[in-house]
């Protein structure tokens, strides 16, 4: 009995910590729309300046897989391992490297309740976040 209560809670405790990458698996692409919209909102920044950052948005793709993440933009390609460093309903929180610096660095995915779009924060600008939502293929 004691073998199958552990050979059970080892099967719970792997499937857990599978359930936050496989919510990230996949390809995501930046919503320009959803990003500006919140920026007018969330943000201290001037309709310049958010005109300013939205000639980039809307164009970086983000490819994860089990233990990779490849940002894509135009003709630039990065790709780095990541670890799960935790995780909750509605976030993970990883560590990656960052392809400007190349060290490792914490990150947070603030998904919706549909799981088919999250928020991804970057503590330079107060209130800033960017919209990634899944890229179905048909």
């Amino acid at each position: 009995m004691n073998k199958l209560l552990v050979l059970g809670l080892l099967i719970f405790s792997t499937s857990s910590l599978l359930a936050g990458p496989e919510k990230m698996l996949g390809t995501w692409k930046s919503n320009k729309g959803a990003t500006v919209a919140h920026l007018k909102i969330h943000t201290a920044l001037t309709k310049t300046q958010i005109e300013k950052i939205s000639t980039v948005l809307g164009k970086m793709v983000i490819v994860i897989d089990a233990e990779t993440f490849t940002l894509k933009q135009d003709d630039w390609k990065f790709t780095t391992k990541y670890k799960i460093l935790s995780e909750t309903k509605n976030t993970i929180t990883f560590e990656a490297e960052n392809p400007q610096t190349r060290k490792m660095e914490k990150g947070v995915f603030e998904f919706d309740a549909s799981g088919k779009g999250f928020w991804s924060s970057d503590d330079k600008i107060e209130g800033f976040k960017e919209r990634f939502d899944k890229v179905i293929t048909q």
